[in-house]
C-alpha cells in the first residue's frame, strides 16, 4: 500500500522548495502528521542546517506579545535555515481566525500583530497540500463562535419536537421494512435506539408522509390542541407542513386552534424544517460514533466525527437543530454513563413528587429487582444499588430524555451572535488585493474525483503521463483476485459480531483489515488487536494504531508491553503479522507488504470511490470485499 508521493516527491519538493527566500510550508490532514513527520525526517534529515518544525495552534493557545514574537521568530528562523515547516489544515485555518478574533473582542494589540504577521505568511509561505481533495474539500472548516451565549429562539420546543418525531419515527420502521423490504434495513440493537439504513428515496417519501400524518392528527406530544381535534384542523397542518411555498398567513390561520399561538406557530415552522427540509432524515443517515458523537472531553453535545471513533477537536455542528438530534441519537444509541445517571436520579428524587417521576422512569423496565421498584428504598450511597438501577436503566428512553431536558439542552443547546468561519477553501494562499502570488499553492493527492468541488481559485493540472491512472485503478479493482465479496451478515440478517467477522478472515487466510467502512464498532482497535491474535493463532503479533496516530505491535500472549512498530522487526516483516487499519487511518498509511498478501476491505452505505481507492494496495495481492 504505497503513498508513493509521500515517501518520495514530497520530501524532494519541500526541499527544493526551501530556498531561503520563501518558507516551504507542508500542509497535511491530522491522522498523517505523525508518519509524515518520520518520513521527512529520515529523507531529509541528513541535510546540514535543515530543520523540521511543526508549531502547533489552536483557539486555546495564547496570543500574548511575548508568544506571538516567538511564534514569528521560529517561523523566520526555518525561512533562513531553509527548513521545512510541517501543519494541519485546522492549523492555518486557526491561525486566521484567531487575529480576527482578536479584532472582535477589542484586543487590537494582539489583533495588529497576528494579522501583520498573517500577511508575512500570505507573502512568504510556499505551501504545498499532501491529500489535497481531503484538506480542500467543503467539508474541513473550522468554526469560531464568539460574543454572548443566548437560548435558542423556542429554546425547550426544539429538542421536544425532535424527541417526539424520533419516537414517531421508531413506531412507523416495522410498518416500513414490511412495506419496502428492499428500500431500508433496520438493524435491531439489545438496548438503545435502532439503527437505520435508507436504501431509496420512496422509503424517505413514505417515513415524512407518515410522520406529517402524525401531526395532523395529533400524535406529537410536544403539539397539542385544549379543544378537539377535528379534521378542518387536521388538514390545515397537513397544508402547512407539506406545500411547496412557506406561505405564512397559512401557519397564522394553522396556529390559532392552540392556546398558545406564537409557540404554536414556530412550533410548526419547525417540525416543517424537521421534516419538509428533511433535517432529521439526514440526521438519521449518518452513523453514530463514526460520523458523530459525544467528545468526551468537551461539552455533552454531539460534534463532528472526523473517522471511527475519532471525535473533532473543536468543530461543532452549525445547525442547532442538526445538533440537538445528533445530541439524542448519540445518547439514544450509547445510553447515559453513571455520573449522568446518578446525578439525574437525585434530582428526580429530590422532586415536588418523586413517587410519580420515578415510577415513570421504571414503567419501560422488564428486569429490576423488586426492592428497587420503591424510590424510598434507594440510597445513593450504595454504590452496588446504584450499579443495578444504571445497568438496567441507562438506555431508557425516558431516563435519556429526563437528563437531556434538565442537564443538557437547558445549559449547552445555546447560541452564538457571531460565527466566524474558514474553509479549505481558504488555505491556497492570495495576497491582499486578490491577485495569485508568485509562490501558488500546489498540492497532491492519489484521486482527483473530487475536482470539479475544489476551490474556484484551484486548477486541476494532471500530469499527461498520468491521466490513465483512474482506468488503471479501475482495472485493478476489477480483476478476478480483488472481485471476491462477502455479505457480513448471518442467516437472519444481522450484522457478524466482530469475532464472527475475525474468524471469517481466518478462514480465508487473510492477515490485513483494511476498515474503511467503518464495521468495527464495539472494540477499540487495541482490543480488535487482542481478538484476532487470540482467532489467528499463527500470527506472531498485531499492528494496530493507537489515538497518538502512530503504529503500535501487540506480541501474543501480552507478555511485552506494546511497542512502536519502527522500533520492532515487524516494520519489514508484516506478512508474520495481523495488520488493522481503521477508518482513520487508510487514507494515506504507508505499509510494505509481500506480493502474496490477501486483504480485507469493509464497505459502507454510501462509500464514494475516491474513499475506496484510497486503500487500494500497489502489490498484487488479492482483496476480499465486506
Amino acid at each position: 500500500m504505497g503513498r508513493g508521493k509521500t515517501s518520495c516527491i514530497l520530501p524532494m519538493v519541500a526541499a527544493v522548495l526551501a530556498d531561503g527566500k520563501q518558507l516551504s510550508r507542508l500542509i497535511v490532514p491530522k491522522p498523517l502528521l505523525v508518519q509524515t513527520a518520520q518520513i521527512l525526517q529520515t529523507k531529509l534529515g541528513g541535510l546540514l542546517g535543515r530543520d523540521i518544525l511543526h508549531i502547533p495552534f489552536s483557539r486555546r493557545t495564547p496570543t500574548t506579545s511575548k508568544f506571538t514574537t516567538l511564534f514569528r521568530q521560529l517561523h523566520q528562523e526555518t525561512l533562513t535555515s531553509r527548513g521545512v515547516m510541517l501543519t494541519m489544515p485546522e492549523t492555518v485555518l486557526s491561525f486566521q481566525l484567531s487575529g480576527i478574533q482578536r479584532l472582535k473582542d477589542i484586543r487590537l494589540d494582539e489583533a495588529r500583530d497576528m494579522m501583520l504577521f498573517q500577511q508575512w505568511l500570505t507573502a512568504k509561505c510556499r505551501d504545498v497540500i499532501d491529500e489535497s481533495d481531503f484538506s480542500l474539500a467543503v467539508k474541513t472548516q473550522l468554526i469560531y463562535p464568539s460574543g454572548s451565549q443566548e437560548p435558542l429562539d423556542g429554546h425547550a420546543l426544539r429538542w421536544h419536537a425532535s424527541q417526539s418525531l424520533l419516537d414517531l419515527i421508531e413506531g412507523h420502521l416495522t410498518p416500513l421494512c414490511k412495506e419496502f423490504p428492499k428500500s431500508i434495513i433496520v438493524v435491531r440493537r439489545r438496548h438503545g435506539y435502532p439503527t437505520v439504513y435508507f436504501l431509496k428515496q420512496e422509503v424517505e417519501d413514505a417515513l415524512t408522509n407518515l410522520l406529517v400524518n402524525d401531526v395532523s392528527c395529533g400524535r406529537l406530544q410536544s403539539l397539542r390542541m385544549p379543544g378537539p381535534w377535528t379534521q378542518k384542523i387536521g388538514t390545515e397542518i397537513t397544508r402547512v407542513l407539506s406545500d411547496e411555498n412557506l406561505i405564512r398567513k397559512n401557519f397564522r390561520r394553522a396556529a390559532r386552534h392552540f392556546a398558545d399561538r406564537e409557540s404554536a406557530y414556530k412550533l410548526l415552522l419547525l417540525i416543517r424544517g424537521l421534516l419538509k427540509q428533511k433535517i432529521l432524515l439526514s440526521c438519521l443517515k449518518k452513523r453514530w460514533n463514526v460520523q458523530f458523537g459525544i467528545h468526551p472531553a468537551r461539552d455533552p453535545i454531539a460534534v463532528p466525527f472526523e473517522a471511527k471513533g475519532v471525535p473533532h477537536e473543536q468543530a461543532e455542528f452549525g445547525h442547532p437543530d442538526a445538533a440537538i438530534a445528533f445530541t439524542c441519537l448519540s445518547f439514544y444509541y450509547g445510553g447515559i454513563s453513571k455520573s449522568q445517571f446518578s446525578e439525574a436520579l437525585q434530582h428526580v428524587l429530590s422532586s415536588d413528587d418523586p413517587t410519580t417521576e420515578y415510577d415513570r422512569w421504571i414503567s419501560e423496565a422488564m428486569v429490576l429487582p423488586t426492592t428497587l421498584r420503591q424510590w424510598n428504598n434507594l440510597n445513593l450511597e450504595d454504590e452496588p444499588q446504584i450499579e443495578t438501577l444504571w445497568r438496567s436503566l441507562r438506555y431508557q428512553r425516558s431516563i435519556v430524555n429526563h437528563y437531556l431536558n434538565n442537564f443538557v439542552f437547558p445549559v449547552h443547546a445555546r447560541q452564538f451572535l457571531v460565527k466566524l468561519q474558514a474553509s479549505g477553501w481558504d488555505l491556497p494562499q492570495f495576497s491582499a488585493g486578490g491577485k495569485l502570488k508568485a509562490n501558488v499553492t500546489v498540492g497532491f493527492s492519489g484521486t482527483n474525483d473530487n475536482k470539479l468541488l475544489l476551490p474556484l481559485t484551484i486548477k486541476q493540472d494532471d500530469l499527461p503521463r498520468l491521466v490513465e491512472t483512474n482506468a488503471k485503478v479501475l482495472t485493478y479493482l476489477l480483476k478476478d483476485r480483488s472481485r471476491g465479496y462477502y455479505k457480513a451478515s448471518d442467516d437472519f440478517g444481522r450484522p457478524l459480531s466482530e469475532p464472527s467477522l475475525l474468524q471469517k478472515i481466518k478462514s480465508q487466510k487473510i492477515r490485513l483489515l483494511i476498515d474503511a467502512g467503518a464495521y468495527i464498532l464495539d472494540l477499540d482497535n487495541q482490543d480488535l488487536a487482542q481478538k484476532w491474535l487470540e482467532i489467528d493463532t499463527e500470527a506472531k503479533a498485531a499492528v494496530y494504531f493507537r489515538n497518538d496516530n502512530k503504529a503500535w505491535v501487540k506480541y501474543r500472549g501480552g507478555k511485552k508491553q506494546d511497542i512502536p512498530l519502527l522500533a520492532t522487526p515487524f516494520v519489514d516483516r508484516l506478512d508474520q503479522c495481523v495488520v488493522y487499519l481503521d477508518q482513520a487511518h487508510t487514507r494515506g498509511t504507508d505499509f510494505k507488504f509481500p506480493p502474496q498478501t490477501r486483504g480485507a476491505l469493509t464497505l459502507a452505505l454510501g462509500q464514494t470511490k475516491d474513499h475506496t481507492v484510497q486503500v487500494k494496495s500497489s502489490n498484487e495481492g488479492a482483496a476480499l470485499l465486506l
